[in-house]
């Protein structure tokens, strides 16, 4: 804890707060899980014992009063007979926290303390099973709705000032590209490169047929089949 203290009083006002909260936290519930006070007795099997109890930590972890009375073999006792998805931190948390550690073990060694060479986080890190993209939460009507109400689709006061209300309308790319998203859920990136030839009719329905262009191409195959089953938008 020591390291840490130090290690966090150097990062001065670069860092918040609450960050720096958290960060110590996660060295305080380190040491509980594994009895490791000393950094220099820190080996590769303490690590991986941490990232085993992080995967059976109850989600509300000491978030009630009651909780954080208990001791943390208390707690995970506890978690025994929670659902399977109310136990174990995400992958990214993990992860966060394997990169808090790996951070006090470099400063330990900045300042000369001899750790284990055996010591590679590396090994031990989670692999995310979600996309990014689907981490990702979606918008609701509301926050929809609170979006467009912004100034770039009733009017703006000027060039440099978009948000302000005013009497300017221009449908340009940032009027465009935000509708065209919500109707048809298309990413950013192909809707703001759409060529007019990109424009087409249907069947008398007007649609995206979304693909490779200059500007830019497909990042999946998600819209392989756009040219055979082109996306109406209206």
């Amino acid at each position: 804890m020591a390291v840490t203290d130090r290690m966090l009083d150097g990062k001065g006002n670069n860092v918040s707060e609450e960050m720096k909260t958290q960060m110590r936290g996660v060295a305080m519930l380190f040491v509980e899980a594994t009895s490791v006070t000393d950094i220099r007795a820190l080996r590769q099997g303490h690590v991986a014992r941490f990232i085993e109890m992080l995967r059976a930590l109850p989600k509300s972890y000491r978030k009630s009063p009651k909780d954080r009375e208990k001791t943390l073999a208390q707690i995970l006792a506890d978690g025994q007979g929670l659902p399977a998805d109310k136990i174990g931190m995400s992958e990214a948390t993990i992860n966060r926290n394997l990169g808090y550690i790996g951070q006090i073990i470099r400063r330990a060694k900045s300042e000369g303390i001899l750790i284990s060479q055996t010591i590679d986080l590396g090994l031990l890190h989670v692999k995310e099973t979600k996309r990014e993209r689907d981490k990702r939460l979606p918008f609701s009507p509301e926050d929809i709705a609170a979006i467009f109400q912004s100034p770039v689709w009733h009017g703006y006061r000027s060039p440099k000032r978009r948000h302000t209300p005013g009497n300017i309308l221009t449908k340009d790319g940032l009027y465009w590209v935000p509708l065209i998203g919500v109707y048809t859920g298309a990413r950013r990136e192909e809707i703001a490169a759409l060529m007019v030839d990109e424009i087409i009719e249907v069947n008398g329905i007007w649609c995206f047929d979304i693909k490779d262009n200059e500007n830019r191409g497909l990042q999946d195959r998600e819209f392989a089949t756009a040219r055979s089953n082109p996306q109406p938008f209206a």
